[in-house]
């Protein structure tokens, strides 16, 4: 099941170019530098129904919006509420440990608002 879903952002997000330059030993290392946006279930309550929290790692502004049955899992719901706010996604990644997905942009000018 979990690759189906990589294969399904994989078709979402483009080819990452580098866009960061440092020095290590006299040897130049290209890499990528990307904002994050930290995703995570919030599950049902006596008040509310299951949501889905997205946190802009950098700021630490955050919002939270309904969870949405026609997609299979969180990212795929996070994908496409940023996406729709005009984000370019530019990759993410699954933290095992903490049960949240990081979506990642090179837009750091990109703000979180509802």
């Amino acid at each position: 099941m979990f690759k189906q879903n990589i294969n399904k952002h994989t078709k979402i997000m483009k080819k990452i170019t580098t866009n960061y330059e440092l020095k290590l030993s006299k040897r130049k290392v290209e890499t990528n530098h990307f904002k994050a946006f930290k995703v995570k279930f919030l599950g049902a309550t006596n008040y509310r129904g299951s949501r889905v929290k997205i946190t802009d790692t950098r700021k630490g502004n955050s919002v939270t919006i309904p969870y949405n049955y026609k997609f299979n899992n969180i990212s795929e719901i996070a994908f496409d509420y940023l996406k729709s706010k005009g984000l370019e996604i530019d990759g993410f990644s699954w933290d095992e440990k903490g049960q949240f997905y990081n979506i990642l942009t090179k837009d750091f000018m990109f703000t979180l608002n509802k």
